[in-house]
């Protein structure tokens, strides 16, 4: 076969693909090209022969495609091109070297995606605005807070948030629909707007809930605070103004809630200061403004001194444990069966309550790393009582956070505990929330399950405070229902908690699981859960949370 007729054969077949597809020769000048080319780029077939390859390629990408049409066998990728009438479009590229009629030639293919990249667009604007009010929406908005935070930490500049929520506008959508609700919204957007400049940033957050993002551009707080509440001011008062919608004379107020930008603070913690403030000032009688409270300031600073203080601790072991004994009852006599450990943080040579850093190390995610402290220090404990004639038989329960339980590798890390120490799985115990299981339930389940299979006992913490379904309870392989201490707190004087430790006790026989009622601190206490059949306990009746020696 001579050239001309490779050229004409080949020529059939680029005519039959749906890509846009054009032969260079090895000077990079148009020798061949089929009819999709010529459409997408906006040429007769023609006008292409003789073009070089960069007339077909936005002068930005150029050294991009240069590099890549060195490569013999490239794969796909995309690059801006360029029409004959100048007009740009994204393209997915690749090439190939070949030969035709015995010399080298490099094969190109181009599809046009810019109305893909139309679609993506749209998606990523939907994605990150408010689609009545072409706002930003509440989560990237908190996104841009938290860069904003990083930007005025290192500038050492003050910034502030304005939360705005529309006072009584539940009326207006109730009395005159929520189409007139929505236009409402878009004139006041429009009028929060108009008193902001292009470096702050506007969003709605929620039905009738604004927050602007003000950049103020100072280094002195009072500065800050003054220039922050005169652009409330002016928003508050602006948005107070008669307006004429669809034909209906209306008026509406707003209240406005001021967070001054900690540095050191987080996006979500500055969002809810925030918020905090504009219910202040619905509170005390609406359309006004309202600075987040400065003991509550403080607060904050309280707590991000106190998560800083909790990664020192953690660096530096700075934790110990105590035990409670789990008692079970046979008539008059008890028994130990085992212990729950309980941390407690040591800082300064002071007891921190676990009622204080426990949250905040959830809020901030150090939860998973004294969770892991605990189950290290728990094997290495029940490895130690193996050679204990009694002890050898008691069980340590421990208590696994939702965000240890969620981490991908929490399971994997039960069962290394477990090799490494070389202990009974049954005598590790792992007390779970109910409202943990609703998290990811079908996950859950599998993670429960997997446990289960090791021999890890597991019991359900503050049963009765959270979901407590009886299709979850049955399904699950649990061995434990714990009750809750505000259950046992008045179980003598309320006829509510009476009840529901009752229908706890019941459940538990049924499902043929132990039931463990905690926070036992009385006779009067322990002989109603007797008389309910209840047979194990814990609490200061039996004893107080205690260093590991003095266990009995």
């Amino acid at each position: 076969m001579n050239r001309k007729q490779e050229v004409e054969t080949l020529k059939i077949l680029l005519n039959s693909t749906m890509e846009g597809i054009v032969v260079f020769d090895k000077e990079k000048k148009a020798i061949l090209s089929n009819e999709n080319f010529a459409k997408i780029f906006g040429y007769d077939e023609s006008e292409i022969i003789g073009k070089g390859a960069f007339d077909f390629v936005a002068p930005e990408y150029h050294d991009l495609v240069r590099k890549k049409i060195e490569i013999a066998d490239q794969e796909p990728y995309e690059a801006l091109m360029i029409r004959k009438d100048g007009s740009k479009f994204w393209a997915i590229l690749r090439g190939k070297n070949a030969e035709l009629g015995g010399e080298s030639v490099r094969i190109s293919a181009a599809i046009d995606i810019s109305a893909l990249k139309e679609k993506e667009e749209k998606i990523l604007y939907l994605a990150n605005h408010d689609y009545l009010t072409g706002t930003y929406n509440r989560r990237f908005f908190q996104e841009i807070l938290t860069q904003r935070i990083e930007i005025l930490r290192r500038e050492n500049h003050y910034g502030a948030i304005l939360f705005i929520d529309l006072d009584d506008f539940k009326e207006i959508n109730d009395t005159l629909g929520h189409d007139f609700g929505d236009a409402v919204l878009v004139e006041m957007t429009e009028r929060i707007k108009r008193y902001t400049r292009k470096s702050d940033i506007v969003a709605r957050i929620g039905g009738d809930e604004f927050v602007v993002l003000l950049n103020l551009e100072t280094l002195a707080i009072d500065q800050a605070a003054m220039k922050a509440e005169m652009i409330a001011e002016k928003i508050l008062h602006t948005i107070k103004r008669p307006a004429r919608i669809q034909n209906n004379d209306i008026r509406i107020n707003a209240s406005i809630g001021i967070a001054i930008i900690d540095k050191n603070a987080t996006a979500a913690d500055l969002m809810k200061f925030a918020d905090i403030a504009m219910y202040q000032a619905k509170k005390t009688g609406k359309n006004r403004i309202v600075f987040f409270d400065k003991e509550l300031q403080k607060n904050l600073e309280d707590r991000i001194k106190t998560v800083t203080n909790l990664r020192k601790a953690l660096k530096q072991e700075a934790f110990k444990l105590l035990f409670q004994k789990q008692i079970r009852l046979n008539g008059e006599d008890v028994e130990t069966v085992g212990v729950e450990a309980l941390i407690r943080w040591i800082d300064n040579g002071e007891v921190v309550s676990p009622a204080y850093f426990i949250p905040l190390a959830e809020e901030s995610g150090l939860i998973v790393e004294i969770g892991n402290f605990v189950l290290k220090r728990v094997g290495e404990i029940l490895r130690r009582w193996k050679d204990d004639p009694i002890r050898k038989e008691y069980r340590i329960s421990i208590n696994i956070s939702p965000r240890q339980f969620e981490e991908e590798s929490f399971v994997e890390r039960i069962e290394e505990v477990i090799a490494f120490n070389d202990i009974d799985p049954k005598n590790l115990r792992l007390e779970i929330t109910e409202n943990l299981l609703l998290n990811n339930i079908e996950e859950s389940f599998i993670k429960i399950g997997i446990l289960k299979e090791l021999g890890v006992s597991l019991s359900i913490d503050d049963f009765g405070t959270g979901f407590s379904s009886l299709m979850y309870l049955k399904k699950l392989p649990v061995d434990e229902l714990k009750i809750d201490r505000s259950f046992i707190d008045d179980i003598d004087s309320n006829e509510s908690d009476y009840i529901i430790v009752e229908t706890i006790a019941s459940l538990g026989k049924k499902f043929g699981l132990e039931v463990i009622a905690e926070g036992v601190e009385n006779e009067r206490q322990l002989q109603i859960l007797k008389d309910l059949g209840i047979t194990h306990v814990q609490g200061y009746l039996f004893s107080r949370p205690v260093e590991l020696d003095e266990i009995e």
